[in-house]
């Protein structure tokens, strides 16, 4: 099982994916059909990164009269359109080579070619009674609408094997007294709900899932206001679920070296959003 500590994380992605790519914005007298163009200016190779544009209010008005965006290709790129603080933007999943520029436009929709082929996994999010399920063919995550005493919002997730983990459960924390789950987004590019719980001693934990097209994670973006020493169990079994092995680099020790260790009793990992490497052999940011 997997044992995360209660702290205060700004954003947890596993695994984590680094994006660095520079959008050049045209002048503000471009037309309503130029949006940007993005430049790759590491030298580095970019697969599927989620690219949020503001849009100005022209580029809004199109994108709802049925315009799309499209490459130099004129080939559809799925989009939406996410509206919140400070302003409207344009999200989509695009992919760079070393050095190269793409200019994206608005074009009306009957003028684009289809969007491209692809085996990426679309996003989907279903609403049930008592959970909002958000989900891709390779990774997911149910949250729980009225989540109460030890049991959490972050529920279960979905493996890349198709399986999903047991409820996850809360220890050494006060009892949730109320829940709250709702959607936020959805669309070809991304699903997202957030959910609000609230615990006996005015604890508060909020929280932001996100499922991304094709992406093998669930990014998830939490605040907690809580006593210290709480975990989240999280069980990594099932019927048809029983992982043999745990694939770790080295903390303490050989530094860096890649290595697996047969699961047994007791504490297999510590997760945590830093790498305090000199602690244990099985600690870091990640573990598969």
């Amino acid at each position: 099982m997997i044992r995360a500590p209660f702290q205060e994380i700004p954003m947890l992605q596993l695994p984590a994916k680094l994006i660095a790519l520079l959008c050049v914005f045209l002048t503000a007298t471009a037309a309503a059909e130029d949006l940007c163009i993005l430049q790759e200016p590491l030298g580095q190779s970019w697969h599927n990164e989620l690219i949020t544009i503001p849009l100005s209010p022209a580029q809004l008005q199109s994108l709802q009269d049925q315009h799309v965006l499209v490459g130099p290709d004129n080939r559809i790129i799925p989009h939406q359109i996410v509206t919140r603080p400070p302003g409207p933007t344009v999200a989509f999943q695009i992919s760079l080579q070393p050095d190269q520029s793409l200019t994206l436009r608005l074009v009306p929709s009957g003028t684009a070619l289809p969007a491209a082929a692809t085996n990426s996994a679309a996003p989907r999010i279903s609403e049930l009674p008592d959970r909002i399920i958000l989900e891709n063919s390779v990774a997911g995550v149910t949250l729980l609408k009225s989540a109460t005493g030890k049991q959490s919002p972050l529920s279960s997730f979905l493996t890349p094997s198709g399986q999903w983990t047991q409820p996850a459960t809360l220890t050494t924390v006060r009892k949730i007294i109320d829940c709250k789950c709702r959607i936020t987004a959805r669309g070809p590019v991304f699903v997202e709900a957030h959910f609000e719980a609230r615990f006996e001693g005015d604890g508060q934990w909020t929280g932001t899932c996100r499922v991304l097209a094709g992406e093998p994670v669930v990014l998830i973006e939490e605040s907690q206001q809580l006593d210290p020493g709480g975990e989240l169990v999280v069980p990594l079994t099932g019927d048809k679920f029983q992982p043999t092995h745990l694939l770790h680099r080295f903390g303490k020790g050989d530094l860096g070296r890649l290595a697996t260790w047969p699961l047994a009793d007791g504490e297999a990992f510590l997760l945590e959003p830093w790498l305090r490497w000199w602690m244990n052999e099985r600690q870091g940011n990640w573990f598969a």
